[in-house]
């Protein structure tokens, strides 16, 4: 079992954080070919949950067609935080080794990125 401070501390030694507030922490990956994905992950105490998040695209430039063809394809949660489009994944702090987070980790950066890559080109996240 794992505390927010060990999973954080597990973060900062294996990953390159741009942000830190002690509760949420922003990183950005590398996933090849040049390319980078920004992360978000927080810590939601009330729930005992360690949110994944990752923006794909803008909402302005999404359209439903492509948004049924997203949700059809994808493994892993979608929401909308109003001005962007990001894969979401929750998890149980209590059950959860610091080692064990690269799982859910890589899982939502390789969808984010297959995503903005195939359905709206370029890297802007």
């Amino acid at each position: 079992m794992a505390t927010w401070q060990e999973l954080r501390g597990y973060i900062a030694s294996n990953y390159r954080l741009s942000e830190d507030d002690g509760t949420s922490l922003t990183l950005v990956l590398d996933v090849g070919e040049g390319r980078t994905q920004s992360v978000f992950v927080s810590y939601i105490d009330v729930w005992g949950q360690v949110l994944i998040e990752s923006p794909f695209a803008e909402v302005a430039k999404c359209d439903l067609t492509i948004l049924r063809s997203i949700l059809a394809d994808t493994l892993v949660g979608i929401r909308s935080n109003d001005t962007h489009l990001l894969t979401s994944h929750q998890t149980p702090i209590d059950y959860l080794q610091p080692e064990e987070f690269e799982v859910p980790l890589h899982l939502s950066v390789s969808v984010a990125d297959d995503l903005e890559k195939r359905y709206f080109g370029g890297d802007e996240y």
